[in-house]
């Protein structure tokens, strides 16, 4: 299935896995403002899904939350230093504001839906320029049956 998260999804399925936004600085600053929108628009897109249809979801994160680490790894209570007007914030901020989300549906709802964070994937088929990998190009759905 291709579908845009920054639109509404309606489709019956029993699990989520929202793996959407482009990863490398090549192709995230080629729309700016849709690098935000993937991320914002399509968590709060898959949450409401997951909630109509009661399913379960998975968010892929990244540990350009941090922004620049003062410590390398970064440990998970790390709030990091994203710098909001940089060069990249498109990707950071909107993969932050997607945790926000998922976390404060947590908290609303009380539910166990938590991101989870992918650290600099790498493979060797990735888009021509890319240096990393993104795991998914859209938001996918295990049909319910």
């Amino acid at each position: 299935m291709r579908h845009d998260v920054t639109f509404p999804l309606y489709v019956e399925v029993d699990e989520i896995y929202n793996l959407a936004c482009p990863a490398s600085p090549i192709h995230d600053q080629f729309d700016p403002v849709q690098t935000t929108k993937i991320s914002v628009h399509g968590a709060i897109n898959m949450l409401c899904l997951a909630k109509r249809v009661k399913a379960k979801i998975f968010q892929t994160s990244t540990s350009e939350v941090y922004g620049n680490p003062a410590i390398h790894p970064q440990p998970e209570h790390d709030w990091g230093q994203v710098n909001p007007i940089g060069p990249r914030p498109c990707y950071d901020e909107g993969k932050r504001c997607a945790e926000t989300l998922f976390f404060d549906d947590r908290r609303q709802n009380n539910l166990n839906r938590l991101p989870r964070r992918v650290h600099h994937d790498r493979a060797g088929r990735g888009r021509a320029g890319a240096d990393r990998l993104a795991l998914g190009a859209g938001a996918c759905g295990v049909a319910a049956g």
